[in-house]
């Protein structure tokens, strides 16, 4: 699966992320996992492992990647779930990719190269 989530609104910029601290992003961290356990809480999802976020440059671009595992929602197996987050003010977004755990072996290499065909042009 994989998704778009645009978000207009935001004032950070690449500039503002770029020089994030260990503590800032740890903090950034504890923040973004006590509101992913309390969204699959409301959504009846169970979140298995948190993996953590990580600041990671892509192509140019400073992006705060997460990783966790969940159930599926439908049936038995885990699926692995990064999101992405860029921010670059008004063009701010996070890509979300996810696979079952079971698929990896396919499904891996073609949601990372989604991921890694980020790339700069406009995005400031």
């Amino acid at each position: 699966m994989v998704n778009v989530r645009y978000y207009p609104g935001l004032d950070l910029s690449q500039a503002e992320i770029e020089g994030s601290t260990s503590e800032e992003v740890a903090a950034l961290d504890n923040e973004l996992k006590r509101q992913m356990l309390i969204s699959a809480k409301a959504a009846n999802i169970t979140v298995t492992s948190w993996l953590g976020t990580k600041l990671r440059e892509i192509n140019g671009i400073s992006v705060f990647v997460t990783e966790y595992e969940r159930k599926a929602l439908v049936g038995a197996g885990q699926f692995r779930v990064r999101l992405v987050r860029v921010y670059s003010g008004s063009r701010s977004f996070t890509l979300t990719v996810s696979y079952k755990k079971s698929a990896a072996y396919l499904l891996e290499p073609i949601t990372d190269r989604i991921i890694s065909s980020l790339y700069a042009d406009g995005i400031t």
